[in-house]
């Protein structure tokens, strides 16, 4: 017998248990990450500023010329690698199917904010997504510069070995749901003179 099936996992949760778990009554939001329960921070104001401001551009744009689509804030979503034990809870993500139930199936674009205080774990929380198949890009924007970050899958499937970058006085393009906006505009107000 190999050493790999003679060791004990140990107790885990499974993404279904996460999903139908009512939390620990403390309203703290959870992960579910190799099996574990991993606490999230709550965001910082500037953080949850840009994610509101992201989710109500999104939805107007999506209202107007996707009206199948909507964004959805802080909704799992479940990676491909490892499924059983792994549901991850990007900041905002955008569907195009009905409502899948607890977890949303077939994510189509998922945002991450990056905070000084997460940045390694938001980073690894996209890796882990892009194994989802219906995922078409993915956006992460910083909470402490006028930076964005785009990947888009290719025609092929493959994603880029870089993302496409957007910064002042660029425009963000979301092109898989045919969105742009302004970098100055989205972030207007939020960062330091």
């Amino acid at each position: 017998m190999s050493l790999a099936l003679q060791m004990d996992p140990g107790p885990w949760m499974t993404a279904e248990q996460f999903a139908a778990w009512p939390g620990d009554g403390t309203g703290r939001r959870y992960q579910l990450i190799d099996g574990d329960l991993v606490a999230m921070a709550p965001p910082g104001p500037r953080h949850a500023k840009l994610v509101s401001r992201l989710d109500r551009l999104l939805g107007s744009h999506l209202a107007q010329h996707r009206p199948g689509c909507e964004p959805a804030a802080g909704a799992g979503v479940q990676p491909r690698a490892d499924a059983m034990r792994n549901v991850r809870i990007p900041d905002l993500v955008v569907t195009c199917g009905p409502d899948e139930g607890a977890l949303i199936d077939a994510p189509v674009v998922i945002v991450e904010v990056l905070s000084p205080s997460n940045a390694r774990e938001t980073r690894e929380a996209v890796r882990a997504c892009l194994s989802i198949p219906s995922l078409g890009e993915v956006l992460v924007l910083s909470s402490e510069a006028v930076v964005a970050e785009v990947l888009t899958r290719d025609e092929t499937g493959a994603w880029p070995r870089e993302p496409q970058r957007f910064g002042p006085g660029d425009t963000l393009r979301l092109d898989s749901l045919g969105f742009a906006c302004a970098m100055d505009a989205l972030y207007a107000g939020l960062l330091p003179a």
